[in-house]
């Protein structure tokens, strides 16, 4: 796949943007069964996974649908993370960037529902001034499609964007695992990162500077190539001795 490609890929994620059909979920179990297939795929021998802060996609993407009284555990940015849990054998490889989930005692995930517009580009990016959005300039179509991506976080994502279980679960991982953080992310701060890594046993945590909860849109270049050391790495590893 390209640079080109990639970050396109990357982009969509974090935008919300699908190019599959509607589907209907209400749980990061929901999302990763939807994400599950795209595992299918013939054309190379294990995939490497790349999980990106992940916004919540449009009410044309995705309808959610709450269940009276059951709260929906931790976000779709730990999808890739479950994904891996569900141990495919066509899974080589996680990569975590600043994802949330597990709970952190000092270390808590801003309270997204809490902050304004402008509020979340500065907790989000290094340099928040490209990337601030003034909703009185939006049509009244883009709005709904912002509330409809909040909508969505909420009901597979909950308002604590944490799921009390996943910490101790992350200890099955049991494939390579990189976790890259941006020194500037305020939603979840670097030692949250550090935190996360800890969890997955043998996983590499790096920090990404200048850039902050979104770097595949910040700073797209340098979170490639983070990617592709480690894929490259990772690749080196099974074809050396031992190796598959």
């Amino acid at each position: 796949m390209s640079d080109r490609a990639v970050c396109a890929a990357l982009a969509m994620a974090a935008s919300g943007v699908s190019p599959h059909k509607s589907v209907r979920v209400n749980s990061v179990s929901a999302l990763t069964t939807t994400a599950r297939p795209s595992l299918s795929c013939s054309n190379c021998p294990g995939c490497r996974t790349a999980s990106v802060p992940f916004s919540g996609r449009s009410a044309s993407s995705i309808k959610p649908k709450r269940r009276p009284g059951r709260p929906a555990p931790a976000d779709g940015l730990v999808i890739d993370a479950e994904m891996a849990l569900a141990g495919s054998a066509r899974i080589t490889g996680v990569v975590l960037v600043d994802a949330c989930g597990i709970e952190v005692p000092g270390h808590p995930v801003a309270d997204f529902f809490s902050l304004t517009v402008d509020q979340v580009a500065e907790f989000s990016y290094h340099n928040p001034g490209p990337f601030r959005i003034d909703p009185a300039a939006m049509s009244a179509g883009q709005r709904a499609v912002m509330a409809g991506n909040r909508e969505a976080l909420a009901v597979y994502g909950g308002t604590t964007m944490t799921d009390p279980g996943l910490r101790a679960r992350l200890g099955r991982i049991a494939v390579p695992a990189l976790v890259l953080w941006g020194d500037s992310d305020r939603i979840v701060d670097p030692d949250y990162g550090r935190a996360y890594a800890a969890a997955i046993p043998g996983a590499r945590f790096r920090l990404l500077p200048a850039t902050g909860h979104m770097p595949q849109i910040e700073t797209p270049a340098q979170l490639l190539g983070a990617i592709r050391d480690f894929a490259a790495h990772a690749a080196a590893g099974r074809s050396g001795p031992g190796g598959s």
